[in-house]
């Protein structure tokens, strides 16, 4: 799923910057017996602010305006995951490789906080909608239930990495 706002965090040729992701997920295996490995419910929460923001000019009725364009995207993502994690084959404990997919609604918000110039037309782009995708993923710990991790797959980021726990 796509489209419209969902595009500009990922379009970093145009953004002037962007925050880094912030994210929170949460996966808890279950009993249910799928072939050779575990199937995994959860989660997820991701923040991600990205904006634009430059000196321009234009041309309107013969006078040249200088302005400073400058949009700001706000990305708030909750939603719900589930994981595939098939360890058999490595015969690592400390190893955790998984997939899964997540299905949340990303809260889009949009400012245009343009220099007010006459006769420039504001900018409003489209807002918050369902959005869902496939992810593969790893995990190592490191010590007990502490380690890392990575993610690749559309959410706020489409590669992610942080810490993780165990409980």
């Amino acid at each position: 799923m796509g489209g419209g706002a969902f595009d500009k965090p990922y379009n970093n040729g145009d953004l002037s910057g962007q925050t880094p992701s912030f994210i929170l997920h949460y996966d808890r295996g279950t009993s249910i017996p799928v072939g050779p490995g575990v199937l995994g419910i959860g989660g997820y929460f991701g923040f991600k602010t990205s904006w634009r923001n430059y000196e321009t000019y234009y041309d309107y009725l013969g006078t040249r305006y200088y302005y400073t364009q400058d949009y700001r995207w706000t990305y708030w993502m909750v939603g719900l995951r589930g994981t595939y994690h098939w360890n058999t084959w490595h015969n690592n404990d400390k190893l955790d490789t998984y997939a899964g997919v997540t299905l949340g609604y990303n809260i889009v918000s949009f400012k245009d906080r343009t220099d007010e110039v006459p006769g420039l037309v504001r900018h409003n782009y489209p807002g918050s909608a369902f959005r869902g995708g496939a992810f593969v993923g790893v995990k190592y710990y490191l010590a007990g239930g502490f380690g890392v991790f990575a993610e690749a797959g559309p959410t706020v980021a489409f590669i992610q990495g942080g810490l993780t726990f165990k409980f």
